[in-house]
C-alpha cells in the first residue's frame, strides 16, 4: 500500500504513455483483420469472427477512454501546493493496468 508520496519522476507516468502506445498498435492490427472475414466460409465462422472482432473492439476502447480520463484528478496537493501522488493515483493505475480482468 502507498502513503503520500512527496517525490515522483517521469517514470511512474510512463504506464499511461504505453497504454497509448498500445491502443495504436492495436487499434492498427485490428483494422488488418477486417479482410479475413471476406474470405472465411461458412456463416458459424463470420458469426464467430464477428463475435470476436466486437469483443476486442469493445475492450479496446473501455482501455482508452479509461487512459483518455484526467488522470491529474488522481493527484492531491499537500499544505505547501506540492502535488503528491497518494493511493487514489495508484488506485487509478492498478485499475487501468487489470482492466481486462474487470471486463
Amino acid at each position: 500500500m502507498h502513503s503520500i508520496c512527496p517525490s515522483y519522476s517521469p517514470n511512474d507516468y510512463q504506464f499511461l504513455v504505453e497504454i497509448a502506445e498500445l491502443v495504436v498498435a492495436a487499434r492498427r492490427s485490428l483494422s488488418f483483420t477486417y479482410p479475413i472475414r471476406f474470405y472465411l466460409k461458412g456463416k458459424n465462422r463470420q458469426a464467430f469472427f464477428d463475435f470476436i472482432q466486437t469483443d476486442l473492439e469493445h475492450s479496446l476502447e473501455m482501455l482508452n477512454k479509461k487512459n483518455e480520463e484526467e488522470w491529474v484528478d488522481y493527484l492531491e496537493a499537500n499544505g505547501m501546493g506540492m502535488i503528491q501522488m497518494t493511493d487514489k493515483f495508484f488506485a487509478y493505475k492498478q485499475n487501468i493496468v487489470t482492466l481486462r480482468e474487470t471486463l
